[in-house]
């Protein structure tokens, strides 16, 4: 229970973060106007002093691609995050951003459950929101996942609860 809340409290400061991944690194880039011309792509109108912070992650050891190297993004309002991961989709329609996606920043939890449960689960009916891992179930129900340990019961007993 100690554990979930601390989880909950790190999610909770990451809710207004995104992962930009897919870019190709050039040397003396800007990563501000690249997000900036993303947003500007998804018909968003932003500006440097909507941002907290933007910068690329170090690639890590387990990288294929390093000059892919992903970006953080953390926005000064919940609203502005809500609206340029809302246009997320809207990259594959610009040659520039075809190979890029954006994902929402998950603790390390949060971001295992979401693996397991697309490893193991229909991966089409797995989503995140606002943090949360959720199993769609049927129109307008779904069902937030907790645990790898849930998702394995859930297989095992081959029954899912709607809340």
């Amino acid at each position: 229970l100690v554990q979930n809340d601390l989880n909950q409290l790190e999610q909770y400061g990451k809710r207004r973060d995104l992962l930009i991944y897919g870019i190709s690194y050039t040397k003396d880039e800007n990563v501000t106007d690249i997000v900036l011309k993303l947003g500007n792509t998804f018909g968003l109108t932003l500006r440097e002093n909507d941002f907290n912070a933007i910068h690329r992650l170090q690639p890590t050891k387990n990288s294929v691609d390093k000059t892919k190297q992903l970006i953080i993004v953390s926005f000064l309002r919940f609203t502005d995050r809500n609206a340029f991961y809302s246009s997320r989709k809207r990259c594959r329609d610009h040659d520039e951003f075809k190979n890029g996606f954006i994902n929402e920043h998950l603790t390390y939890c949060n971001n295992q459950i979401f693996v397991h449960a697309r490893k193991h689960l229909d991966k089409k009916r797995i989503f995140t929101r606002n943090g949360n891992v959720f199993l769609y179930v049927d129109k307008g129900k779904y069902k937030q996942l907790y645990s790898t340990l849930e998702i394995d019961n859930a297989l095992n007993n081959l029954t899912v609860t709607v809340t």
